[in-house]
């Protein structure tokens, strides 16, 4: 006999489909499993080539190869840094990083393939995580010209998937419908991509598409259609969905753009050519990429048992601290050694006087800061909480002085009234086999 619980999935199905609607999502549910299955097995075939291919000096190379270039297996034989150990290691990044987007997929995919959007999300994942952002298959179809055609195919797959998503998450529709225009541009410059073509109007229309003018206005398009979902369309629920998926790509990308930023404009570039720099580079890179898949897996799972809004909230604190802090480090460590130099007229290595100075001004200076953060992230992001604790705590000051109980009702009545805004307010005391009420109704003006 078939479980109770077997019975409430069928009718929950039913529900959110229809009964004309099973078939043609029955086989929606076959054609991902497939995909994600083939997605698996090339790239589980592909990591020995991978591996090899890494091995593979190149010169030039292709933007997005994984093959090492010429100068750097000079400089590993310089640093004693062994090329099968940079192989390895390059290879090992890419195989976790495109195995935890298929995992988290294929999890995706066992429990929630029941739901539209959890199954496209499923799709999304494994295809974007292991055949068009990374993994393995691109040295595969490289050595392997028969798979090529295939592995470009899944890469397209990938890179649709991964917009149109943006586009319809988390109730799957497009809202508004004119976001249907710029999801369906970038799908058909990808889909065009597939086939040579001679035409020039077509070949513009796929670059500027991909990596151009039309691209940024996409880019702009997708996130002008999350807010106005989030402002005019999602329910609660959904809004801590996007919420998840909003945070997972900023911090993502913003650690993304963080390290672009120190690599170029700090570290000197012997640095970021050495095999180390290049090595940490990769990890930085794939690390950031990371917090992607996890926040929409979360946020299709589980988003309703983590409050996403503290995640959000010490995150601005605490990457703002983070990022205040350095600027003033550096600003005062540069400011303080030119000072010193123009005074002293000593030039070259830094002055440890000065490195000391500014580290315990930096310390002096953290505590206060973080205050003042905090109560800026509060008036500008969290104001309703912000007013309602600090209208707690001017009448938890008042408590100490007030001894009128009328007057009292009325404070508690109207601080009630303030921070949880309900529809009606009273309030009851008992005191020794009688009981009074002071009450605040709807029409005496003060209830909402």
């Amino acid at each position: 006999m078939r479980t109770e619980r077997a019975v409430a999935g069928d009718l929950a199905r039913s529900e959110r489909h229809g009964v004309g609607e099973s078939s043609w999502y029955a086989a929606a549910r076959v054609a991902c499993a497939l995909i994600i299955l083939l997605v698996l097995i090339l790239d589980v075939a592909s990591i020995p080539t991978a591996y090899q291919l890494v091995q593979t000096p190149c010169a030039p190379c292709d933007p997005n190869s994984i093959q090492a270039t010429t100068d750097q297996v000079k400089a590993l034989a310089a640093s004693g840094m062994t090329l099968q150990f940079f192989a390895l290691y390059t290879t090992a990044l890419i195989v976790v990083t495109q195995f935890t987007y298929i995992a988290l997929g294929v999890i995706l995919f066992l429990r929630r393939s029941d739901d539209g959007i959890a199954l496209f999300t499923a799709l999304t994942l494994v295809t974007f995580g292991g055949a068009a952002f990374t993994g393995t298959m691109h040295a595969l179809s490289a050595v392997n010209p028969a798979l090529d055609f295939t592995a470009r195919s899944l890469n397209v797959v990938g890179q649709s998937c991964f917009i149109v998503f943006l586009y319809i998450f988390p109730d799957g529709r497009f809202r508004p419908r004119l976001a249907i225009i710029p999801a369906t541009l970038w799908t058909l410059s990808w889909a065009l991509s597939l086939w040579p073509i001679s035409n020039q109007f077509i070949n513009t229309f796929i670059e500027t598409t991909q990596d151009g003018i039309v691209f940024i206005v996409l880019i702009l398009s997708m996130i002008a259609a999350q807010i106005y979902r989030y402002a005019r369309v999602s329910s609660a629920t959904q809004r801590q969905q996007t919420k998840w998926v909003v945070y997972a790509l900023s911090v993502g990308l913003g650690a993304f753009a963080a390290t672009l930023v120190v690599a170029n404009l700090v570290l000197p570039a012997s640095v970021q050519n050495s095999p180390t720099g290049v090595l940490i580079g990769n990890t930085l890179t794939y690390g950031c990429f990371l917090i992607i898949p996890v926040g929409i897996a979360v946020a299709v799972l589980r988003s309703r048992l983590y409050d996403i809004d503290i995640i959000i909230k010490r995150t601005l604190l605490y990457g703002s601290l983070t990022a205040i802090s350095a600027a003033l480090y550096f600003g005062l460590v540069i400011g303080a050694q030119r000072l010193t130099q123009a005074f002293t007229g000593q030039q070259g290595d830094q002055q440890p006087v000065v490195i000391v100075l500014t580290t315990l001004l930096i310390a002096a200076l953290f505590t206060p800061l973080r205050a003042w953060l905090q109560r800026w992230i509060d008036r500008r992001f969290y104001r309703s909480r912000y007013d309602a604790a600090k209208t707690l705590a001017a009448f938890s000051a008042s408590l100490r002085s007030e001894v009128d109980l009328a007057q009292l009702n009325d404070h508690l009545l109207d601080v009630v009234e303030e921070t949880m805004r309900p529809a009606h307010v009273s309030l009851w005391l008992r005191s020794r086999g009688r009981a009074t009420s002071a009450s605040l109704a709807p029409g005496e003006g003060r209830a909402l």
